[in-house]
């Protein structure tokens, strides 16, 4: 399941369903050579400069760090 919505991955966790988010997918883009990790912090930035909130700034951080709830 793809969503950012708290409520949402609660209720994912709950159901120990599988679940991943905005940054999630970046990060598998650049894992899966789809975008240059610079353009997909690019989209990073501009997501928080419109609003989105984001726990890490820099995707380079979670790049082949392993599966995990991004």
């Amino acid at each position: 399941m793809l969503t950012d919505d708290r409520a949402a991955r609660a209720e994912a966790r709950l159901r120990q369903a599988r679940f991943s988010g905005s940054i999630g997918c970046l990060v598998l883009a650049v894992e899966r050579g789809l975008v240059p990790l610079a353009q997909a912090n690019g989209w990073l930035e501009a997501m928080i400069a419109q609003g989105y909130y984001a726990p890490w700034t820099d995707l380079s951080l979670l790049i082949n760090r392993g599966p995990a709830e991004t």
